[in-house]
């Protein structure tokens, strides 16, 4: 390990997104594990990287606690401000365990949680697959990035609710094809829209290989990306002048999705009330159709054809004036 990470150190590389802790999931035959870093390492990557270790990733840890947790909170049916309790009670955990020095690909929209304990570096979230649309998660991303000073990165995944997109000689999978998975078009458009959006990095998940080793259709259009970062630069500031608030407390999120089967629920457990509607329906105006993501095989509702552009950051109640003035044109709110 500690040839690893001089080797690291001399190229000026970063360590990002270790990942693999999932509460509940030990055993031979897990499909994850409660992985965590030992102390000893944690404080060797620290030492050696410093800045260039950017921690441990909670690794989508927001949409499993609204699957797999938030049910279970007792008393059922607690109002908000315990839910939120509940919920902070849980990372708070998790983040010790990890080392309180932290990396977060959301899976819902909590990243503001997240990000106002101070000990998270970045932000981001997989795109396609079997999650939200990428226009309202990314406002939701950088909302809670610009409010705490967090840079955030870009991710698009191969895989949807059918299968991913594999350019091996053959598999066993029946699942797995280079005619499976999120589209190549999708994924072009959404890493190019990540791009646009401000990421400080963006990528693929895999498959950027072919059976030959050679460049796969999906590294093909990553290196093109790089090609055209480099020969246009810098796209510029991202004007959001749109700020869609909801309440701290409110716990909101998409009306479905991955996660549960319930929908129209808070904290993963509480009905929607009508501000929750309201803030559905705001969302619903700016980007028409974001609630189909990935529930459909022609892959409608991922990128929005939105009539006002694709303006809006979502920010919570607690949002500070210096952030909201420093809107483009001022600030608006819905």
């Amino acid at each position: 390990m500690s040839e690893i990470v001089q080797e690291i150190k001399r190229r000026d590389l970063y360590i990002f997104d270790l990942w693999g802790f999932v509460p509940g999931s030990s055993g031979p035959d897990a499909y994850c594990s409660q992985f965590a870093l030992p102390p000893a390492v944690r404080e060797m990557f620290g030492r050696e990287l410093g800045d260039r270790w950017l921690g441990m990733d909670n690794g989508e840890q927001d949409g499993r606690y609204v699957g797999g947790y938030a049910w279970q909170m007792l008393p059922s049916g607690a109002g908000h401000a315990e839910q939120y309790l509940n919920f902070q009670s849980f990372f708070e955990r998790m983040g010790d365990l990890l080392g309180n020095r932290l990396a977060t690909l959301v899976s819902l929209n909590f990243g503001h949680y997240f990000l106002r304990e101070g000990v998270y570096n970045m932000i981001g979230a997989e795109t396609a697959q079997a999650l939200p649309n990428s226009q309202v998660y990314y406002a939701f991303i950088r909302g809670a990035g610009k409010q705490y000073g967090v840079p955030w990165f870009g991710n698009v995944s191969i895989y949807n609710r059918w299968g991913h997109k594999r350019y091996v000689a053959s598999s066993s999978d029946p699942r797995a094809g280079p005619t499976k998975g999120t589209s190549l078009s999708l994924m072009k458009r959404l890493l190019y829209s990540h791009i646009l959006y401000n990421c400080v990095a963006v990528g693929f998940e895999a498959s950027l290989y072919d059976h030959k080793g050679g460049l796969s259709p999906i590294g093909t259009i990553q290196q093109g990306a790089v090609s055209w970062s480099e020969a246009h630069g810098d796209p510029g500031v991202m004007q959001t002048p749109v700020a869609v608030m909801t309440d701290f407390l409110s716990g909101w999120s998409f009306p479905r999705h991955l996660y549960t089967p319930e929908v129209y629920k808070v904290w993963g457990n509480l009905p929607y009330a009508p501000g929750d509607y309201l803030t559905e329906g705001v969302l619903g105006m700016i980007y028409p159709g974001y609630q189909d993501a990935s529930y459909f095989h022609d892959e409608r509702g991922f990128m929005s054809s939105t009539p006002f552009g694709d303006i809006a950051d979502c920010v919570l109640s607690d949002a500070p004036g210096w952030e909201l003035r420093h809107r483009a044109g001022g600030g608006n709110f819905a």
